[in-house]
């Protein structure tokens, strides 16, 4: 998994808390599963090459209100082809709302084109209504990603990213017409710092620590605004066998729990003494199309 995904969550000013808690979940994880994380093919008991994946995720919410409850109940469900990439995704949430996903891959199992749809849930057709469609295209070469296109129906709201690599092939630079993504790596070729500026004069720091093993086991993230710089969080991680366990972010804890073959299938977050939310995912051989 590339660093990519955390990138673009920083496009976002209003989503800077969400960010944050992608970069510390996302990054440690990274090259343990496919480029999507949902999915690989692996040889079955029968000695078959079958399509071991992420079937259905479930997030719930640990509350005593009964609104909140219901409102952060979401099921995604997963299709896959063939060469065991996903292909479509189906989300119905507690909160009367919906969405699904397509995803449109190349020769060489590269997604070119992802098609997204959110709206109204009916519960009664099992259905989504009113339904509000955006897209993203990839461009490629020598196998890595140039640039992503994004727009809505119709064409409106095009935006685009761009995207330069270093000799090794890791991204460096990610551009787009409203921020600029520094990507930097120490001499063990691990990311060592993310900088990314551009959104109302800020600048946002996200420097990595590693254990010898090169496990990354802390984040710190540092904001600015028109020079005025902010203090910096910190995100703890500890792992066991290898694998994320648990990461402490401003006193909250989220843990992480793995079925034998090493996948991960729960993560919890824990507010306080009361409040989780939980993200529960199934694995087994997808049925393929």
């Amino acid at each position: 998994m590339s660093n990519r995904m955390l990138k673009i969550t920083m496009r976002n000013t209003n989503s800077t808390t969400f960010f944050l808690i992608l970069l510390f979940i996302l990054l440690p994880l990274s090259g343990c599963l496919g480029d999507d994380s949902t999915s690989r093919t692996e040889t079955a008991e029968d000695g078959t090459e079958r399509c071991w994946a992420i079937l259905q995720t479930i997030t719930t919410m640990e509350h005593e209100s009964e609104m909140m409850r219901n409102n952060h109940y979401t099921m995604t469900n997963m299709t896959y082809d063939a060469s065991c990439n996903l292909i479509y995704s189906l989300r119905w949430g507690g909160d009367g709302y919906g969405g699904y996903s397509n995803f449109t891959y190349n020769a060489e199992g590269q997604r070119v084109l992802t098609e997204s749809g959110s709206g109204d849930w009916n519960n009664s057709t099992g259905t989504l209504e009113d339904i509000f469609l955006q897209f993203w295209e990839n461009t490629y070469e020598n196998g890595l990603l140039m640039q992503q296109k994004s727009y809505y129906e119709g064409g409106d709201g095009e935006e685009y990213w761009n995207y330069t690599y270093d000799s090794e092939g890791r991204e460096i630079l990610e551009e787009s017409a409203y921020a600029t993504v520094e990507s930097y790596y120490n001499s063990d070729g691990l990311l060592e710092q993310i900088k990314s500026s551009g959104y109302g004069n800020s600048t946002t720091y996200a420097n990595y620590t590693y254990n010898n093993a090169g496990q990354q086991i802390q984040v710190t993230i540092t904001y600015g605004y028109n020079g005025n710089w902010y203090n910096p969080t910190y995100t703890n991680n500890t792992y066991a066998d290898g694998l994320l366990v648990s990461s402490t972010y401003n006193g909250d804890l989220t843990t992480y729990t793995y079925n034998e073959k090493g996948d991960l299938i729960d993560e919890t977050r824990y507010w306080g003494d009361n409040f989780s939310s939980s993200t529960t995912h199934t694995w087994g051989y997808a049925e393929t199309v």
